[in-house]
């Protein structure tokens, strides 16, 4: 299972070469923490896994940061159960912003759903292109220009 916490990198020093105890104590988290951080991918200077540099801390955290959940057509990122879920009965609201172009022409669009676990309101930007693969999937309650 991947890590979700993200080490604080700012806390450390590039060229410094660090125990595990005092990576836990520098980053203010248990031990348990590092040893999960070595497992799943955080360089060592040693054999042992004793000392880690400051770098490989920043390179490791960098690596997490950009590790992105791809969230399908049918799904949307609920902030209140931290997790991706199904829209609730297939029903959207879309939100136009023709005044957010990107390169091609294509303007944004905010698609507006309620969470099908706890009914939250989630919400989630796309691009008017891709207005066409939701108006097959989802029933589209409303649309504000």
């Amino acid at each position: 299972m991947p890590i979700r916490r993200v080490p604080n990198s700012n806390l450390v020093i590039n060229n410094h070469i660090y125990t595990r105890q005092e990576l836990a104590d520098t980053l203010k988290c248990p031990l348990q923490r590092i040893v999960a951080y070595i497992r799943d991918g955080l360089e060592c200077c040693d054999e042992e896994c004793q000392e880690i540099w400051g770098k490989d801390l920043k390179r490791y955290a960098e690596k997490i940061r950009r590790q992105k959940q791809k969230v399908e057509t049918d799904e949307i990122h609920c902030k209140h159960c931290k997790k991706t879920v199904k829209i609730a009965n297939r029903k959207i609201t879309v939100k136009e912003y023709p005044e957010q172009v990107n390169k091609s022409g294509v303007y944004k669009i905010l698609i507006s759903g309620k969470c099908e676990i706890c009914g939250c309101i989630c919400i989630k930007f796309s691009w008017r292109n891709h207005f066409v693969e939701l108006q097959d999937t989802f029933q589209i309650v409303e649309t504000f220009d």
